[in-house]
């Protein structure tokens, strides 16, 4: 099974989340169009919006046999 690393941003001030996840992944399930507007895109990563964003791509993924991997990271 291959695996899939992501990041869990919390902003508790804005009481919102954000799932990164690497911009390849998310381009090579062919999901890129579906997802929320509102998430954020750089070069490297796409912060999808949790739960409804991030949960699309989990089902995505879960589909294909990938395991995600998912670490916590709090804003400073």
């Amino acid at each position: 099974m291959k695996t899939i690393n992501a990041v869990r941003h919390h902003d508790a001030d804005a009481a919102q989340a954000w799932l990164e996840v690497p911009k390849p992944i998310v381009k090579g399930l062919g999901i890129d169009n579906a997802i929320s507007r509102k998430c954020l895109v750089d070069a490297t990563s796409v912060y999808l919006m949790e739960p409804g964003a991030s949960r699309l791509v989990q089902l995505a993924l879960e589909e294909k046999q990938v395991e995600v991997v998912i670490t916590e990271q709090s804003a400073s």
